[in-house]
């Protein structure tokens, strides 16, 4: 990553604030693609029912909350416990106005500072997450593969890690680019990578042995993803538009 990228840092301040009331302005197909997919594992969840510590869903880089408290409403009846939501976010800003959003809903604070590199506040209210969603924010990531590597670490053998990002294939890995957002109303930086990248970065995660601090997490050999699901879309909504918008779900298995 270049020095120019100022990754979630260009957030803070008022520009969370102006992105929060754009994004409420203008519909997202990732996110509803996100949701959707979450919706779909509610009735093998049901079927199976409900876990002692009832199932458990984390969103990395969680803005202000707005898919916490969705997930939280939607699912609330699914069984004895519900679905317990937990949310990691880097931008302070950001986490303050998820919190205000969780008191107004009256719902515990579960949104926990943290990065991509950095799962250790939440591991340690949470062991483990039944599925990791991920809603225009893996992009931002300084090392892909230490992303997927913690997401692999804290989901449930069979747990399901959902993500949309941009659908950018430049030929040059890591190449920092002004993206326009919401029709050219707020611009960002960010380093795009090649598809290649992106594989090379989910299969690393976990063909080398994952470390982590405890020591049953250390002591586990390397596991597996297993490809669910990927599609590219259109983000502006347009099916004949171009597909700019990548969705991907990964299962984790073990060997």
């Amino acid at each position: 990553m270049t020095k120019s990228h100022k990754g979630w840092k260009q957030y803070e301040g008022g520009v969370a604030k102006t992105y929060c009331e754009l994004r409420d302005r203008h519909e997202n197909p990732g996110r509803q693609l996100l949701r959707k997919f979450v919706d779909s594992l509610m009735p093998d969840w049901r079927y199976r029912g409900y876990a002692r510590e009832g199932h458990s869903l984390l969103d990395v880089g969680c803005g202000d909350g707005l898919d916490l408290v969705f997930y939280h409403k939607e699912h609330k009846s699914l069984d004895a416990h519900g679905l317990w939501v937990y949310g990691i976010e880097p931008c302070r800003t950001m986490a303050k106005l998820a919190e205000r959003r969780l008191q107004s809903e009256r719902m515990r604070n579960t949104v926990f500072e943290g990065s991509w590199d950095d799962f250790s506040q939440v591991r340690e209210e949470k062991r483990g997450f039944d599925v990791v969603t991920a809603c225009f924010s893996l992009h931002h990531a300084t090392d892909l593969v230490a992303a997927f590597r913690n997401v692999y670490s804290c989901l449930h053998r069979g747990g399901h890690f959902a993500f949309v990002v941009p659908a950018l294939a430049p030929t040059v890995d890591q190449r920092v680019v002004n993206a326009s957002l919401f029709g050219g109303e707020l611009t960002v930086r960010y380093p795009v990578r090649t598809v290649q990248a992106w594989y090379e970065a989910i299969d690393r995660s976990v063909s080398e042995r994952c470390v982590w601090k405890s020591v049953d997490e250390m002591e586990s050999p390397p596991g597996k993803w297993k490809w669910v699901h990927h599609t590219t879309f259109s983000m502006s909504g347009d099916e004949n538009g171009e597909k700019d918008g990548w969705f991907v779900v990964l299962k984790k298995l073990r060997w």
